[in-house]
């Protein structure tokens, strides 16, 4: 079985200060519907096998591609795109008028739609049309690239992994979780010379959807974090959900890529030994990178130990909770598969912090009114997540009380009462006090006769909270993306992480 030890090395030849430069200009800034990228007509036709053109044999060049006329510059490629409630077609003329060289069009729109002054590229289906595009462009670059899956801590480890290796070279990431059918090609569209490796977040929440991105991002390398409740009302099972996730080790197996399996994960850990080239980690002793952690008191920071081929690291991570450690294991995991030295790996995991958000988090600590602290970890939630938030809270060092505001675990399907009530059995150790927001946890709540505060909105979760806290308490605060629960944290006072 080939391993990981044979891959090429790989490092960026210029200064170190050419190369910070650069990472300023890759990883930070506003993320926009249109990712730089350059086409000929030719190019475009290449890549889209169209079923029909008008004006494509006209000698243009496309700057760049977009999907939102609202951020539309003149001399790009605007790819009309359908959604549930949008209808890029309807804005084709706008399109013209903010400057684009070509539209790319279904070819059923193609006898309702005006004719336009500029070429335009009539398809079978635009999503698509996109991703062939994507693809197209990243088949230019002979970079790694790291594709990142995983029921749990995918974005905070697609973050870290790009920011180990940013000491390598200029690393190409996907921002946010720009993670769907539609942020992963415009992310590969953003792809320059100067990346010497790309670190691509992978979402799924339906069938099939993980086999589709890897057909467009073709990674070198992969990691899955965990597999566990996740979307439940799409993919039925933990079986549905490991079959989905697992599409990114079938398509490595394929391929030739190297897969890096966390052992830890019982239902990932079979499949080590179905992969042809693979890097192992975990905290088993038989892991390839062999993780422990440690705690501070003071603070619930992770120290993270790793030992690899026989060398051995230790990083602190300025992030309180296991999920953060769980993340920077399989961070630096992913960054050894890529060639990245381990003491390098040490070094920037101690520099590593959470990219600013707008308001929501992954367990980040905020000082709130009345001497209370925040743990904001209410970007997302599942059974899986929630579970590790409240441990945090549990452990989290602290002379008040622990106090949890948790809303809603959306997308769980037919197995969400039963979840619900097995959150709040949970939560109900680790916790003092208790405020819920949304029908399933109400409901979940009264049939298990639990102590909780009911709310029905933002306001009404932040009075209570107040009602109750105490200088010191700690207070979790976590839920699904739609609860938006960053509206509870900034009522009560706490500043933008």
């Amino acid at each position: 079985m080939a391993t990981v030890a044979s891959c090429v090395r790989w490092v960026l030849s210029a200064a170190r200060g050419k190369t910070e430069q650069l990472q300023q200009v890759v990883l930070r800034g506003p993320v926009s519907q249109s990712a730089m990228a350059l086409f000929t007509a030719h190019e475009l036709v290449e890549a889209l096998d169209p079923i029909a053109c008008d004006g494509a044999e006209k000698n243009f060049s496309i700057e760049g591609v977009s999907t939102d006329t609202r951020t539309l510059e003149p001399g790009m490629l605007f790819v009309a795109l359908r959604g549930e409630r949008f209808d890029g077609h309807c804005f084709t003329q706008q399109a013209v008028e903010r400057g684009a060289a070509a539209l790319v069009l279904e070819v059923t729109r193609q006898h309702e739609l005006p004719q336009h002054p500029v070429p335009t590229i009539w398809v079978r289906d635009t999503l698509g049309a996109l991703g062939a595009l994507a693809r197209y462009h990243r088949r230019r670059f002979g970079i790694p690239v790291m594709a990142i899956a995983g029921a749990v801590g995918k974005t905070t480890t697609k973050d870290m992994t790009a920011h180990l290796l940013s000491a390598h070279g200029a690393v190409h990431k996907t921002p946010e979780n720009w993670n769907n059918q539609v942020g992963v090609p415009l992310v590969l569209l953003g792809l320059r010379s100067y990346h010497t490796a790309a670190v691509i977040e992978l979402g799924t929440n339906h069938p099939g959807e993980i086999e589709q991105l890897c057909r467009i991002v073709e990674p070198t390398h992969g990691l899955i974090t965990t597999i566990a409740e996740e979307h439940l009302e799409f993919f039925g099972s933990l079986d549905g959900v490991e079959q989905e996730e697992t599409a990114l080790f079938r398509w490595l197996a394929t391929s030739g890529g190297v897969a890096c399996v966390n052992l830890d994960d019982l239902r990932l850990r079979r499949y080590h030994s179905m992969l042809p080239s693979v890097l192992t980690f975990g905290t088993t002793a038989d892991a390839m990178l062999v993780a422990s952690v440690r705690f501070e008191p003071q603070t619930l920071y992770p120290i993270v130990s790793l030992e690899w081929q026989g060398m051995r690291a230790e990083a602190r991570i300025v992030q309180p909770g296991y999920a953060a450690a769980l993340c920077a294991i399989a961070a630096s995991a992913a960054a050894v598969s890529m060639g990245a030295l381990l003491d390098v790996i040490a070094a920037q995991l101690a520099q590593y912090r959470p990219p600013p958000t707008h308001g929501y988090a992954r367990m980040v600590v905020q000082s709130a009114d009345g001497g209370m602290t925040i743990l904001n970890d209410c970007y997302n939630a599942n059974p899986a997540s929630m579970r590790c938030a409240l441990e945090t809270l549990a452990a989290y060092p602290t002379n008040g009380r622990r106090l949890a505001v948790l809303g809603d675990m959306r997308e769980l399907g037919a197995a969400s009462p039963a979840e619900h009530r097995r959150i709040l059995s949970f939560a109900r150790e680790r916790a003092d006090a208790l405020v819920l927001l949304g029908e399933d946890m109400h409901r979940a709540a009264i049939e298990l006769g639990v102590p909780a505060l009911l709310a029905d909105d933002h306001a009404r979760a932040a009075e209570l909270v107040r009602q109750i806290g105490r200088p010191g308490d700690v207070v979790l605060v976590k839920g699904s993306r739609t609860l938006a629960l960053e509206h509870v944290i900034a009522l009560l006072g706490a500043s933008t992480p």
